[in-house]
């Protein structure tokens, strides 16, 4: 995937208008948009950090959790980003970069949404 200068700066422009008080992620991109930081809320689960842009499947997760978030309702308590799974018989690991949780169920253990 190849992402532009102009597709970054959208991006950016998009989650500052829906995230006003960055309270589903802090976003802080280089002048050039070519590397940044990025910091997740505390209330998004992750089995690993991140906290760089360099890649743009960091800008295209960033934007899509906002949108899940701000846009589509979803509470921040059901997400989690980069969940290891088991899959098939030889269980080989996989980490989907988005999971949603039903947001109908007071316990996080039905999947709704890979992403």
């Amino acid at each position: 995937m190849i992402l532009t200068v102009t597709d970054k700066k959208k991006i950016f422009e998009y989650i500052k208008t829906q995230d006003l008080n960055e309270n589903i992620l802090r976003i802080k991109p280089t002048k050039d948009f070519t590397n940044g930081e990025i910091q997740y809320s505390e209330r998004i689960k992750s089995s690993r950090e991140i906290k760089s842009l360099k890649s743009p499947e960091e800008w295209v997760r960033a934007y899509l959790i906002v949108k899940l978030v701000a846009e589509l309702n979803y509470p921040i308590d059901c997400i989690e980003i980069e969940k290891t799974f088991s899959v098939g018989k030889g269980e080989t690991q996989k980490r989907p970069d988005i999971l949603v949780y039903d947001k109908r169920k007071k316990s996080q253990t039905k999947t709704f949404l890979f992403i």
